[in-house]
Formats: C-alpha cells, sequence, structure tokens
C-alpha cells in the first residue's frame, strides 16, 4: 500500500503510513523559499515521535520522491539541478543523502504567471502548475540557446544595443536553480520584482524584454561580420556591396599578385582571400582567422579595431 502505479500523485492506500505521508508533505511545502537537504527530513523521521528505522526508510524516501516526482526540483552536490529521478540516483542517495537537496514548485500566482509567459514565448501550452516535467521542457530551450547555440563572441560581447540583453545572458550563465533563475533572478535582473509583475500588462512588457534579448544575441555575430564588412567595401573603394559581386572585384585586383614575393604571412592571407567560399560568414572567417591569429567567434570586443587595421 506504499504506492500506486496509475498517476504521477497517488498518496499510500494504507492508513497506518498516513501520519508519514503528512509529515513528508509538510517537509516539501516546507522548501517553496529556500531548499533543504534531504538529511533533515531523514532525521525528523528518525526522531521521536516517528523513529522510523533504516530498513524501512530505505523504502519510504524513494517512493515518496517518486510519487512527488512532478513537484519539487533536485540538486545533487555541486548544487547542480537534476532533471531526470532514477535508481542510479536512489542509490547515491543511499550513500549520501545530505548531499541532495530538494526545493518545492512555486504556487502562487505571479509565478504561475510569469512561467506561462516563457511557455508561450516558446509556444508552448498554458499550465495551471508548475510540474517537473513541464518546467524542463520550459527551460530547456533557454539553457540550450545559450550553452549549444551561441558561439564565444555572442556570449562575452557587451556591444549590444541593450544593457538588458547582457543582463539576461548573465543569468542564464550562471544558472543553477533554474526556479530560482527564471522565476526571481531573471526578473530581478531585468527590473520586475513581484510588484512590478503583478501590475497589469507588465508581465507581457517583461517577456517582451526577453524577447528582445533573444533576438539581440542571434544577430551579434552577424552584426560583427557587418560591421568587418563595411569596413572593407569602404577601405578599398568597392564598386558593390553583395558579397558575390565584391568579392570578385577583389580577386581580379589580386589575381595578378607574385606569390613568391609574398612573406609567410602575406602569403597566407592571400591564399584565404583568394579562396572561393560560397558562404559570406565563411570567407570572413578565414581571412580574419589570419589577420586574428585567432578564430573570429573567439575574438573580444577590445580587439575589433586592432581586426579592421591588420
Amino acid at each position: 500500500g506504499l504506492h500506486t502505479i496509475e498517476g504521477f500523485a497517488d498518496k499510500p492506500s494504507n492508513p497506518d503510513i498516513e501520519t508519514l505521508w503528512q509529515t513528508c508533505e509538510s517537509f516539501l511545502e516546507s522548501t517553496r523559499e529556500k531548499s533543504r537537504p534531504l538529511s533533515d527530513l531523514v532525521k525528523t523521521l528518525s526522531s521521536q515521535p516517528y523513529k522510523i528505522k533504516d530498513g524501512l526508510l530505505e523504502f519510504w524516501l524513494p517512493t515518496y520522491l517518486y510519487i512527488k516526482r512532478q513537484d519539487y526540483s533536485l540538486f545533487g552536490e555541486n548544487g547542480q539541478f537534476i532533471p531526470n529521478i532514477t535508481m542510479e540516483l536512489f542509490d547515491l542517495m543511499k550513500k549520501h543523502m545530505g548531499g541532495f537537496r530538494v526545493k518545492a514548485y512555486a504556487v502562487d500566482g505571479v509565478k504561475i504567471q510569469l512561467f506561462n509567459q516563457y511557455r508561450k514565448f516558446l509556444r508552448l501550452g498554458d499550465d495551471s502548475t508548475i510540474q517537473s516535467h513541464s518546467f524542463i521542457e520550459t527551460i530547456k530551450p533557454f539553457l540550450f540557446f545559450y550553452t549549444k547555440q551561441l558561439n564565444d563572441y555572442a556570449k562575452h560581447t557587451k556591444n549590444l544595443p541593450h544593457k538588458e540583453t547582457i543582463l539576461f545572458r548573465e543569468v542564464l550563465a550562471n544558472a543553477k536553480d533554474p526556479e530560482k533563475a527564471f522565476l526571481e533572478d531573471l526578473p530581478s535582473a531585468l527590473g520586475y520584482d513581484d510588484n512590478k509583475l503583478n501590475e497589469s500588462g507588465n508581465v507581457q512588457d517583461y517577456c517582451s524584454l526577453i524577447q528582445q534579448a533573444v533576438a539581440e544575441l542571434r544577430q551579434c555575430y552577424t552584426q560583427l561580420i557587418d560591421r568587418i564588412e563595411r569596413g572593407l567595401i569602404e577601405r578599398l573603394g568597392l564598386q558593390s556591396d553583395d558579397y558575390s559581386a565584391y568579392v570578385e572585384e577583389i580577386h581580379q585586383r589580386l589575381e595578378g599578385v607574385n606569390v613568391n614575393l609574398l612573406s609567410h604571412r602575406h602569403k597566407e592571407f592571400f591564399q584565404h582571400a583568394m579562396t572561393r567560399f560560397e558562404s559570406r560568414t565563411d570567407w570572413y572567417q578565414s581571412i580574419c582567422y589570419v589577420a586574428l591569429g585567432n578564430q573570429l567567434y573567439r575574438m573580444r570586443d577590445e580587439d575589433e579595431v586592432k581586426l579592421h587595421s591588420e
């Protein structure tokens, strides 16, 4: 009677375990504002008036955590968010319960409203509560965007139109507790406390800032290449601003160069400049690699003036 398998939140059918269940529920409720180590719950259940023996706790705690798995975030020893509950994880918990912390998901109105605005941004449906599967579904695209879709330049440049974009990126970069990051840290960084979010229309305004930040981070590397391109066209007095046209003009100007008279570095640059690329980005990355001595996508803001000169 510990657990029935039909649903996500099936409390035990055995009435003798009701007090044990309610004690665990109270513990979970106490973690809504701040995470707590699971060892606190073990200590409570092992003490008066419960005095639960280790043998039962080894069955009960994994069962309770599995039944309630949609209602909390779990964190490991290094504070890392753990998205999935597995049997291997329960084995680790058994050995070092104090290394794991839990935090119940928020239930108040403004956080649910904020959560659903994130979901609208991702074209996901509204949810009346925050649960593990929907929370992971909602935050994963943002974290994937930062870790996988932004190159090194986009992760570090401050050459962005709005300071809010930099603040947004910093929260993503430092997010350890995703719920806190998205429902507390990010609104706070962008100047939206709970009172302001409660005012009509402000949640939508806040999410417009998120959309703006995502767009600016997506575009900043292309805009870097745009600036390099404009400088090249101006310095060389090229007739066209279309890549396919002006690169032919450059090749025609350089085709009479005697490569044997070039220094090693100039010869390398010449070969990169004369290589034909379908993609404008690939061509600029190629010639800038020689000028910088590094990949263009790893460049820092302070090197941009030097790059134009080189």
